[in-house]
């Protein structure tokens, strides 16, 4: 016999090793993505204050040439002259000034010029209308640290130095980028990766490269490219660790431990079930089915349940599943048969109306070794197969052609065939039309919510109705009230079973209710 329980044993084991690394995987990732978190702020904090300097130069440029505009009439005059040293003086960031006319430098604040220097016309053009140009040949002042902002009157030269003037971590590199990739200042790097700046000018989103954090900041005109080696980023991730793994390791210990006390009772209860199909703990109560029209019990439903050797109950819903699961059912029913076969043999042979329901499970009914079973246990009992009434779910319906053809040979060595738990399952109309089906079993659920306010109030007298335009046999499952019965019998349900008028009884209790209610007691 196969149980299954090598493979409830390599599930385990494989929730087991899922359980065990996921958390601290999770940990590990979590702290990476902090300790870029962390990295990514500070690169931020450090654009931010980059924009902040550059700014102060930029404004003291751009005021420089608005405050001198007033002298372009009157150029290279001694008040010209002296506003030009008057700004030079009072501006840190700007190193000269010259004035242009033409293209050409007439005078800076060394004087005026002794011969008419050309400035070249190369640049990038900010838009303000601005020009930034990198070449500084023609300047009064020869510093190739310097770079030149034009406009069409004057010519400002500033240190690259002064745009990214700050104090920052040695390894955080700073770089100030034209739209058109030309660099104008940086800062802890003197050739920015260009392949760095080609990325950034891309993506201007971009956050990291295969070696670098990346924080970018855009200005009207300019890019601000802070970056840093992501084995910074490493260093912050080991600092994280120290919070973050331990928890995950506790994470992973409480998930291994759940898995392992899923595994003992799992492997426990199987095993226990096993050892319960071995020793025949099994018994079969039977829940009396009533005729509505004459209140006399006419058959029973027969239900399995698990007596363990010290007296104890264990409820079908706890072990069926696990039964089904592990292939332990098909025992059980076996089990089942024999039980009801043996216990019911005389009654049954004496009241040809009697007749016992036994639930039949999707793969036993889709077989043919529930019906070998049933037909090699009658044999000879002197009882009917139309006695025996077998109960299948709407769910056991999914396989539509499969379920057909077993229940077509059921039919035909005269089976009774109900169809139980009608409305929470699969099967539509069509099917109950193309099916062999005898007996439609109302749900208990739908006849709970009879006279109520509930929304499936009105469920059970449709499903009344679809049953006897088909011609089938009806049984309410679960009548506990009177009220339930006499709305059951105006519709002229055929049989209703529940606490109404019994629980499921041991055998001779069973014998004596039925009895009982032959004689009108």
């Amino acid at each position: 016999m196969h149980f299954n329980r090598k493979s409830v044993i390599c599930f385990s084991i494989f929730l087991f090793i899922v359980c065990m690394t996921i958390p601290i995987l999770i940990a590990l990732y979590l702290s990476w993505i902090q300790a870029k978190d962390i990295e990514y702020e500070q690169l931020f904090t450090t654009a931010k204050s980059v924009v902040q300097r550059s700014r102060i130069c930029l404004n003291e440029i751009y005021q420089t040439f608005d405050e001198l505009e007033t002298y372009v009439d009157t150029p290279c005059t001694r008040q010209h002259l002296q506003a030009i040293q008057d700004r030079l003086f009072n501006n840190r960031c700007i190193i000269e000034i010259e004035y242009i006319d033409n293209n050409k430098i007439k005078c800076s604040s060394a004087g005026k010029a002794k011969y008419d220097a050309k400035l070249s016309n190369d640049g990038f053009k900010m838009p303000n209308g601005t020009t930034i140009s990198f070449d500084t040949t023609n300047f009064v002042k020869q510093n190739s640290n310097l770079i030149r902002f034009k406009n069409q009157k004057y010519a400002i030269s500033v240190d690259k130095n002064s745009l990214t003037d700050i104090m920052t971590e040695p390894y955080i590199k700073i770089a100030i980028v034209t739209e058109d990739g030309k660099v104008i200042s940086t800062l802890n790097h003197y050739s920015p990766n260009p392949d760095l700046i080609n990325a950034v000018l891309s993506q201007p989103n971009l956050k990291e490269t295969d070696d670098s954090l990346v924080a970018v900041y855009r200005t009207p005109g300019l890019y601000y490219v802070i970056s840093e080696p992501l084995s910074y980023a490493f260093k912050q991730w080991h600092t994280n660790l120290l919070l973050f793994l331990p928890f995950g390791i506790i994470m992973s210990l409480i998930a291994c431990g759940t898995v392992l006390w899923g595994l003992r009772r799992r492997l426990s209860f199987l095993g226990e079930l096993k050892i319960a199909v071995a020793r025949h703990e099994f018994i079969v109560y039977y829940q009396p089915i009533i005729e509505f029209k004459s209140g006399v019990c006419i058959g029973a439903e027969a239900l399995v349940r698990w007596k363990k050797p010290d007296g104890t109950m264990v409820r079908p819903d706890l072990f069926i599943p696990l039964a089904e699961s592990s292939g332990l059912i098909q025992d059980i029913t076996d089990q089942m048969i024999d039980s009801v076969v043996a216990n019911m043999k005389n009654i049954l042979c004496t009241d040809r109306n009697l007749h016992i329901s036994i639930n039949v499970s999707v793969v036993d009914f889709n077989s043919e070794r529930i019906f070998k079973k049933l037909e090699t246990t009658i044999k000879g009992t002197g009882i009917e197969p139309q006695q025996l009434w077998l109960e299948i779910t709407e769910r056991g319906f999914i396989d539509f052609e499969a379920t057909r053809n077993s229940l077509q040979d059921a039919h035909k060595v005269g089976y009774v065939i109900v169809m139980d738990d009608f409305g929470t399952g699969y099967s539509s109309l069509s099917y109950l039309k193309e099916l062999p089906i005898d007996v439609l079993k109302i749900d208990k659920y739908f006849i709970g919510s009879l006279n109520t306010d509930s929304v499936t109030s009105n469920v059970t007298e449709h499903i009344i109705n679809l049953a006897k335009e088909l011609n089938l046999k009806i049984i309410a499952e679960g009548v506990e009230t009177p009220e339930q019965a006499d709305y059951l019998k105006k519709r002229q349900v055929d049989f209703a079973q529940g606490w109404l008028y019994s629980k499921a009884l041991p055998l001779n209790e069973f014998i004596d209710f039925y009895k009982k209610s032959r004689l009108g007691k």
